[in-house]
């Protein structure tokens, strides 16, 4: 079950007890789980993950997806067209490694096309149209 929870201040202010600087935790209401995706990542993809400086794991991607902050780019360029066309963003892991996840969202799941430290044409890119801001 996921509950959602708001965080007060211990102490009464309406019958004069002053805030003890203790946190006391409600529960609000119950927060259903987020749908979610099934990875697809190929053993030729997987190979090339495992091999880059450092490897890039199943969980480093899925971290990335937990995390991002910003918008999914649409990649455009004709020599990476695909149909549907790969999307794109720049995450953190857990453990603060930046990261450019490139994925096709199908019907069966998100199919990862690869993922990396981005350069810093890339980064720009992101910050410039994919962070909210």
């Amino acid at each position: 079950m996921y509950i959602r929870l708001k965080r007060t201040m211990a102490g009464d202010p309406v019958n004069g007890e002053l805030p003890n600087h203790h946190h006391v935790y409600t529960m609000i209401d119950p927060v259903p789980p987020k749908p979610t995706m099934k990875l697809i990542i190929s053993q030729g993809v997987r190979a090339k993950l495992a091999a880059k400086s450092p490897p890039v794991s199943e969980e480093d991607i899925v971290q990335c997806f937990a995390n991002r902050t910003g918008k999914s780019l649409t990649d455009t360029r004709a020599n990476n067209l695909t149909n549907p066309l790969t999307r794109w963003f720049i995450a953190q892991t857990d453990f603060g490694q930046v990261l450019k996840i490139c994925y096709v969202p199908t019907e069966a799941g998100i199919h990862i096309k690869s993922a990396y430290a981005p350069n810093a044409e890339e980064v720009r890119i992101y910050r410039k149209y994919g962070e909210k801001s």
